[in-house]
């Protein structure tokens, strides 16, 4: 019986763990929303309105650049932000690159 007991003890700490697992997840992604949206006060709306994950293009339209121009900020070594290539794509996240308009490195 104690046996018995005690595998049941086991499923349901195993289903606690993944329970906290995915609550954890969710306050995780809430606080990366949070600090992608929310910490920018002093940039204009429609720049808080790009998606999190900026373009070149997206980058071209807030500094005021040439296309030629993004890509060598963007290829410049060491790099200036974060940024990664998916596929053909370069993905830039919002929030470092709002970080490095604002001397945060």
């Amino acid at each position: 019986m104690k046996e018995y007991q005690f595998e049941q003890l086991e499923l349901r700490i195993k289903d606690l763990q993944a329970y906290m697992n995915e609550e954890i997840n969710s306050v995780l992604y809430y606080l990366y929303e949070l600090r992608a949206n929310q910490n920018y006060k002093a940039f204009p709306e429609e720049w808080l309105q790009l998606p999190n994950m900026l373009s070149p293009k997206d980058i071209e339209m807030v500094l005021g650049i040439s296309q030629k121009n993004t890509y060598e900020l963007l290829n410049a070594d060491p790099k200036p932000f974060p940024w990664v290539r998916v596929g053909r794509l370069i993905k830039i996240p919002k929030h470092s690159f709002f970080e490095w308009m604002e001397g945060k490195d």
